[in-house]
């Protein structure tokens, strides 16, 4: 089974950065967001990517990548702070 797969949240936040993970935590923080507390739209609303990545000079594909980079630390970050 894949990661994105069987942990979709953790996926949503942190990419294909789960797979420096081990299978223990990652199943810990699978948990964590898929619970009914909500903690997953609080997460997915802090790592929203505003319009600020469409810099001027900035084609298409490299405005993308940035909101990708952004998205993935700011997924990070939320882990750090779980």
């Amino acid at each position: 089974m894949s990661y994105r797969t069987h942990y979709p949240n953790l996926y949503q936040l942190v990419g294909e950065s789960i797979r420096q993970l081990s299978v223990e935590i990652a199943q810990r923080v699978e948990d964590v967001l898929s619970g009914p507390d909500g903690l997953m739209p609080m997460l997915k609303g802090q790592m929203d990517i505003d319009g600020s990545t469409q810099r001027t000079g900035l084609s298409a594909p490299e405005a993308g990548t940035l909101a990708g980079i952004r998205h993935t630390v700011a997924g990070i970050t939320s882990l750090t702070r779980m």
